[in-house]
């Protein structure tokens, strides 16, 4: 409990301070969700744009699966995969431990491959 006045004024301040952060949080992560929302928005107009154009024209269903097979692979290429050269902190690990990274990513793959 403050006692006198520079301690009130402290807290007062305080009090304030700690308003005005948690304000620019909530108002940080209320943008953020809108301009997600706007992306989202924006993808599925897209999509439906494009199904409306298979619809209107009558493409054949093997086409109209085609093409929108191809738009998922397109997107998903769009994010990608991670590659080793694109992240510059690992470039700061030891040779030995990179060479275990490589050994284990590459692994995988060839493990899998028939």
């Amino acid at each position: 409990t403050p006692v006198n006045t520079h301690e009130r004024v402290y807290t007062v301040v305080m009090i304030f301070l700690g308003l005005l952060v948690f304000s620019t949080l909530i108002s940080t992560i209320t943008n953020i969700s809108n301009n997600l929302r706007q992306v989202n928005l924006k993808k599925k107009a897209g999509v439906a744009l494009v199904q409306r154009y298979i619809a209107e024209k009558r493409l054949s269903l093997g086409l109209a699966h085609c093409i929108m097979s191809h738009l998922r692979r397109v997107h998903r290429g769009q994010q990608g995969h991670l590659h080793e050269a694109q992240i510059p902190l690992l470039q700061l690990l030891p040779e030995n431990v990179i060479a275990r990274v490589r050994s284990e990513v590459f692994t995988a793959k060839l493990l899998r491959h028939p």
